[in-house]
């Protein structure tokens, strides 16, 4: 015959056993859920990475049709702002800026072809000209709004102006 406090004693350590196997189980189970998880981290931030890398490449590719597409001779997407007959070493402002800086008009956006876009920049131009600017015929877009002569200024006026 055994004992009742025995008996009760081994009834309490089987419980404590039960219990201990499942905190073991549950353990297990967290410590894989959790190495789960860490791979699926691991996976998108390898994701995040490579779309980054996507995203430089791609921007690097941009610019490089940038640079190609200024070089190829002639091109610029503003060929109207172009005056015909300017002398070499000189511009206009919206000549210099369709040649050379067609980002400037790019943030103009449409209304590029107003004068008034671009007469604060002129005036600078002919106050630090004094005097060494010409007059020329009107490029294509500003003729289209009545005026007939523009103002062509040395081109190293122009750069001053607007730097790259």
């Amino acid at each position: 015959m055994t004992h009742p406090t025995l008996v009760r004693f081994q009834l309490a350590f089987k419980s404590v056993e039960r219990i201990l196997a499942d905190v073991i189980a549950t353990n297990i189970s967290i410590t894989r859920e959790r190495d789960r998880l860490m791979l699926e981290l691991t996976q998108a931030r390898k994701e995040r990475d490579d779309l980054r890398t996507s995203y430089k490449m791609a921007l690097a590719d941009i610019e490089t049709l940038r640079r190609v597409s200024k070089q190829v001779r002639g091109y610029t997407p503003y060929k109207d702002a172009i005056s015909p007959g300017v002398p070499k070493g000189y511009d206009t402002v919206l000549g210099f800026l369709a040649k050379y800086r067609s980002g400037v008009l790019d943030d103009i956006g449409d209304d590029w072809r107003n004068p008034r876009e671009t007469l604060r920049d002129g005036m600078w131009c002919a106050a630090r000209a004094k005097g060494k600017e010409i007059w020329v015929k009107a490029c294509p877009a500003m003729k289209a709004r009545g005026i007939e002569k523009l103002r062509a200024y040395p081109l190293e006026i122009l750069k001053e102006r607007f730097p790259e």
